[in-house]
């Protein structure tokens, strides 16, 4: 059956990491991931997306086992509908590794 799609276009991850990851890099892992799940069409910002995606990567660095330094990152994707600018949806991830 063939089901239209919502159109979705992400935007450059915003680094509050302080740990100057590449934007660009997450921003198409991101759109990556989105397109193997088949359930967005993913379009460029001149697409007329339905939504924005907008990221954030954040980053906390804790003391683990032994008193290992780790830090935790997470990042954010916020679903904005382009009309009204409020967000409609928001999902986060967390992933930890050592320093």
């Amino acid at each position: 059956m063939d089901v239209a799609r919502p159109k979705l276009y992400i935007a450059s991850f915003e680094d509050r990491s302080g740990q100057a990851i590449d934007p660009a890099y997450m921003t198409s892992e991101t759109e990556a991931r989105f397109r193997l799940g088949g359930v967005f069409d993913i379009v460029g910002e001149t697409g007329g997306p339905h939504f924005i995606g907008k990221g954030k990567i954040l980053r906390l660095a804790e003391t683990g086992k032994g008193g290992a330094r780790v830090s935790v990152y997470t990042l954010t994707l916020d679903m904005v509908d382009p009309a009204s600018q409020r967000t409609v949806q928001s999902c986060e991830a967390t992933v930890e590794g050592e320093l």
